[in-house]
């Protein structure tokens, strides 16, 4: 009792007036001497670093930029050397005008590369090579791109020439062909003459040899005609494969020889030409010939096109061997500052490494001294005094830690672990008091929690009772929504896919009866042309009744006026030439109007035919005059039976032409509802349409509420078991509490 009362009055804080220096101050002259050695250290370290950072600095800043952008530099140049085949491989002006950009925004980062090089002050007299250069081979694809403008050009031009002669061409055969035709017939029915007097008998041949004389000048004046019909024809094919040839000829001599022969080949033509007799087939080739020559030869023609594009491509060619030179020289110069820079990058790279190793071998030694004086301070001092004396002070207060009051505290000396030994024992005394105050603070805490529990725990289970029920409630209608969201999205994809089906069916039904449209169209245009040829039929069954009737008179009075009926039948034979004259005239014309006038060459054709068998029919007549008189009363009878056989022939054409003219009023009409029908199925197509497109809306809506009701039920889920998991930590937290 008398110790404590004796501790308790002891002063706690103060340390003897005859110690010096105490802990503090030792241990602040150990530090001071450890201080001193890390600030000599760190004072050579920043040395050493400084000077290695602006080592670095000059690398990373000044000379490996600097070489970075030369690299950069030379894979630019090597892509604008690649540029150069792109430009003359260029098929038209888009692809041309997309290389052009792309060429001149590589010079442009070309330019700011040297730009860049030339402010850090290297190589000046290399850059202004590689400028030099860059600007040479700038120039140089600007021409190749004038050059591959100009070769586009002249493909245009060809091309457009080349289908001009084309056309041209087509012509000039197309009309040929009728003309062959022609005296191809006049050879045919010559030879079927022949075959007819080598049937004879020596009487007739005799008594036709008039009709051998006709047959040989016919025979001598068609082939006349046709020989140089297929002349022309010969000379038009040989020069318009001469011309055409031009297009791929890649040798300019012969380009120029080309445009001579084909301008006399055109020459020769319109010599044949005016040989023709038809003055209108004479001016139809001779304006034909006249455009053919202007593609053939002079400024504009094919071969003038193809001498242009010829030395636009020798050109393209000597720009891309030029442009190559120049991206040659600019490469070297820049492998040059690339060499120069990497040189001085591997210079400064050695000589920082050398600071670094001196810098490293000095901060070792310092460090190496401090770590000795702090090991003599720690040996000698720290754990021979202070930390053996610690230690018995750790002692004791663990064990007052524990509880154990009992225990003594070593408090001799005069530095400030003695003073802290008198704290201690101080803290000795106060905690056997406190734990008397704990003991009874405890008692009251338990009593406390153990109320505080009761009810945190009862509001938990109240909380958690209604929160399952409204969660509940949430996810029931969630999963309504979601059922609801589902059968909307099947419907609507059953929807869309009945109304595709019907929109198929509207769109071909539409295009058939626009197919049955255009047919009623035709097949109404073909009732017209038929009623028109029945029209002209009744006309012809008149004519030939009337024909019939004044034959029989003829037939009558034929035994007297014999030589007059000769006189008749060289007037039929006349009209007959004169017809052909005539159709040969329609074909020509029809030949020259082209699609629009093939109806019209065959009606032009039926007519020939129809003057050629006159022709034969008077021919044939001509032979049967001599037994005319003998037969007069079996003709008068038979012509009889032809004009009453024409009047049956007239009276059904008539027939038929009413049943026709009915029938083109039907199908007009059958026309004009097909027309309605049509435009009305294209109605509903739209409108199937625009169906299709608001059920796929519909669709699309159906799919969101469907994500949205989904969406809503994950998060009452995770609401759930947030709510699930505060009050199960709301119970943990009340139990121990209680505890």
């Amino acid at each position: 009792m008398n110790t404590k009362s004796g501790n308790q009055n002891r002063p706690v804080s103060g340390k003897n007036p005859r110690t010096a220096a105490g802990v503090k101050g030792k241990l602040l002259a150990s530090f001071a001497v450890v201080s001193l050695l890390a600030v000599f250290a760190a004072g050579i370290g920043a040395f050493s670093f400084n000077k290695f950072g602006t080592e670095l600095s000059d690398i990373t800043h000044q000379k490996l930029p600097a070489m970075f952008t030369a690299q950069s530099l030379a894979t630019e140049s090597t892509k604008i050397v690649a540029i150069a085949p792109r430009i003359v491989a260029s098929s038209n002006r888009d692809e041309e005008k997309a290389v052009k950009a792309e060429l001149d925004s590589r010079l442009q980062g070309v330019a700011e590369k040297v730009a860049q090089l030339r402010s850090t002050g290297l190589m000046p007299e290399t850059l202004d090579t590689i400028e030099e250069n860059s600007a040479n081979l700038r120039d140089t694809l600007n021409r190749l791109f004038e050059v591959t403008g100009q070769r586009l050009q002249a493909a245009d031009e060809k091309s457009k020439a080349v289908s001009s002669y084309q056309s041209l061409s087509d012509r000039y055969a197309s009309t040929l062909k009728p003309l062959l035709s022609y005296t191809q017939n006049d050879l045919a029915q010559l030879g079927a003459a022949a075959d007819e007097l080598e049937n004879k008998d020596e009487y007739a041949i005799d008594r036709s040899k008039q009709d051998l004389v006709k047959m040989l000048v016919k025979y001598r004046n068609t082939i006349a005609a046709r020989t140089p019909i297929q002349e022309i024809g010969r000379l038009g094919n040989e020069a318009g494969s001469s011309v055409i040839a031009t297009t791929t000829e890649t040798s300019s001599n012969k380009l120029s020889i080309v445009s001579v022969q084909v301008k006399g080949t055109y020459a020769d033509v319109l010599d044949l030409v005016d040989q023709m007799d038809n003055e209108k087939l004479q001016k139809f080739y001779t304006d034909l010939v006249d455009k053919m020559q202007d593609l053939s030869s002079g400024n504009g023609s094919l071969p003038d096109i193809r001498q242009r594009e010829l030395a636009a491509a020798a050109a393209s060619e000597e720009l891309v061997s030029q442009s190559a030179q120049y991206a040659d020289a600019m490469v070297a110069s820049v492998n040059e500052l690339v060499d120069e820079l990497r040189n001085q990058v591997d210079i400064a790279a050695a000589g920082t490494e050398t600071l670094q190793k001196q810098g490293t071998v000095i901060l070792y030694i310092v460090a190496a001294s401090a770590i000795l004086v702090s090991l003599m301070i720690y040996f000698f001092y720290v754990r021979g005094n202070l930390l053996r004396r610690l230690a018995k002070l750790q002692t004791a207060m663990v064990t007052l830690a524990n509880g154990d009051l009992n225990i003594i505290v070593p408090a001799r000396g005069n530095d400030e672990i003695t003073a802290m030994g008198r704290a201690v024992e101080v803290f000795k005394d106060n905690a056997v008091k406190v734990r008397d105050m704990q003991a009874e603070e405890e008692r009251l805490n338990r009593e406390r929690n153990e109320a505080l529990r009761d009810e945190l725990l009862g509001l938990a289970d109240t909380l958690q009772g209604e929160v399952e029920t409204a969660v509940g409630e949430i996810a029931a209608l969630a999963r309504e929504l979601q059922g609801v969201s589902q059968e909307m999205s099947q419907s609507a994809e059953t929807v869309s896919g009945q109304t595709e089906e019907v929109a198929s069916s509207a769109r071909e039904a539409t295009g058939n009866v626009e197919t049955v449209a255009a047919a009623t169209e035709e097949l109404s245009a073909s009732n017209t042309e038929i009623n028109r040829q029945m029209t002209e039929s009744t006309r012809i069954s008149a004519e030939a009744s009337q024909k019939a009737q004044q034959t029989n008179e003829l037939v009558q009075s034929l035994s007297q006026s014999a030589d007059r009926i000769g006189e008749v039948i060289a007037l039929i034979t006349d009209i007959a030439e004169q017809t052909n004259l005539l159709a040969l005239n329609a074909t020509i014309e029809a030949a020259r109007a082209g699609d629009a006038g093939k109806g019209f060459a065959v009606v032009a054709a039926e007519v020939k035919n129809l003057a050629n068998q006159t022709e034969k029919a008077t021919d044939e007549i001509s032979g049967q005059i001599l037994g005319i008189q003998k037969s007069t009363g079996e003709s008068v009878s038979a012509i009889g039976e032809i004009g009453r056989i024409i009047e049956h022939i007239n009276e059904i054409a008539t027939t038929i032409s009413a049943a026709v003219e009915q029938q083109g009023s039907a199908t007009n009409e059958i026309s004009r509802n097909v027309r309605g029908a049509a435009e009305r199925n294209r109605m509903v197509s739209a409108s199937i349409g625009d169906v299709v497109n608001e059920t796929s809306k519909t669709g699309v809506l159906s799919g969101q509420v469907l994500q949205t009701a989904q969406t809503a039920s994950t998060k009452v889920e995770n609401m759930r078991t947030r709510i699930n998991q505060i009050l199960d930590n709301l119970r943990d937290q009340a139990q121990d509490r209680a505890g």
